[in-house]
Parts: C-alpha cells; structure tokens; sequence
C-alpha cells in the first residue's frame, strides 16, 4: 500500500477514535502524506500528475475534518 494511501484509510479511523475520548483528553494525529512532494519534484508543479494529486489532498482535508465531529485543528504545511 502506498504511504498516501495508508493515511488516507487510516486517518478517518483515528479521528472517531479520538473522538471517543473524555473531554479532559487530548489527542495528537499525525498524517503525513509525500505524494505532492514526490511528484513535484520528480515531475514539476505543471504536470497533470500534480494537479491529480493536489485534488485528492484538497478532498482528504475536506473528508477527515467533517469525520472528526470534535474539536478539529488541521495543519497543512509544505514546502
């Protein structure tokens, strides 16, 4: 399975059960997807490829914080 791929299943899992956490509990979730890294820099910011993988990112972020039904902070950084 793909890195992306296994956050991608994976993460939605997580955040319902950190949601089934006591209120006085906190949780720290870390995703950490390569495939827009990867693909910049193999192929450019231009390619197809990219726009592809920018969209499932723009649709993982939407997805993961509706699951959450808590508190949710989402950080996306790159570079």
């Amino acid at each position: 399975m793909l890195p992306d791929s296994h956050v991608i299943k994976t993460l939605p899992i997580e955040l319902a059960d950190a949601a089934q956490l006591p209120v006085t509990q906190k949780s720290v979730i870390v995703g950490h997807f390569l495939g827009v890294d990867h693909i910049g820099h193999r192929f450019g910011i231009e390619h197809p490829e990219m726009r592809r993988k920018v969209a499932d990112m723009v649709c993982v972020d939407g997805s993961t914080v509706s699951l959450g039904g808590v508190c949710v902070s989402m950080f996306v950084c790159g570079h």
